[in-house]
C-alpha cells in the first residue's frame, strides 16, 4: 500500500518496500519518484491516469505497468488507487499487487498458441481435427487440397465420407467408444 502526495510517497507499507526492494525510509526521504520505480515505457500511463483525477473523484482507478525494483530488475504489476486526501491536501491512496506470473503465463500461452498455429496452418500435409462424433472442426490447408472440399463444407461434415467403405467399421469404432 502507499499514498502519494505533490508527487512523493508518503506513505508505504512494508509489503511495497519488500516487493521493490527499498527501504521506506528511502521512499518517505522523497528521492524515490515514479521516475524511480514506473518503466520509462509505461510512465505515460500513469501520470495520464494521474492528470486524469486532477479533479476530486471517489473512481478508482486500475491498470497495470511494469514497476522497476532497486536492484534493477522488473516486474509486472497491478496498480488500484483512489484520489482521497492526506492531510488535508489531495493524495492518491493505493495498492500494488505483483502478477508478473501471470503476465509470463499469459506470454507462454499465446506463443504456444502461435506456434500451434503455425505448425498447423503452415504444414503442407492434411491436418485436421475432429470432435467426439467424428465432425471436423478445424482444417488446414493441405486438408482442404487434398479432399477437394471447402473449409465450410468440411465444417459441416463427419469424417466418414472421405473413408475407404471397407475401413469405415474400424475408423468409426474410436468415435463409438469414448
Amino acid at each position: 500500500m502507499y499514498v502519494m502526495s505533490e508527487g512523493k510517497f508518503v506513505y508505504v507499507n512494508e509489503s511495497l518496500c519488500v516487493l521493490l526492494g527499498y527501504t521506506e525510509e528511502e521512499f518517505l526521504s522523497g528521492d524515490i519518484v515514479l521516475e524511480n520505480t514506473i518503466h520509462p515505457e509505461d510512465l505515460s500511463i500513469v501520470r495520464s491516469r494521474i492528470s486524469g483525477k486532477a479533479q476530486f473523484t471517489s473512481e478508482q482507478m486500475r491498470y497495470r505497468v511494469r514497476l522497476i525494483k532497486s536492484d534493477g530488475d522488473f516486474l509486472h504489476a497491478e496498480i488500484h488507487s483512489n484520489l482521497s486526501e492526506w492531510d488535508d491536501k489531495p493524495a492518491f491512496i493505493g495498492s500494488v499487487t505483483d502478477v508478473t506470473e501471470e503476465v509470463m503465463a499469459q506470454s507462454r500461452l499465446k506463443e504456444s498458441e502461435e506456434r500451434y498455429n503455425s505448425l498447423f496452418f503452415e504444414n503442407p500435409d492434411a491436418i485436421f481435427s475432429l470432435d467426439r462424433e467424428g465432425n471436423f472442426m478445424n482444417v488446414n490447408p493441405g486438408a482442404l487440397a487434398l479432399s477437394g472440399y471447402t473449409y465450410d463444407e468440411l465444417m459441416e461434415m463427419s469424417f466418414a465420407p472421405m473413408i475407404v467403405p471397407e475401413h469405415l467399421d474400424k475408423d468409426s469404432i474410436i468415435f463409438l467408444n469414448p
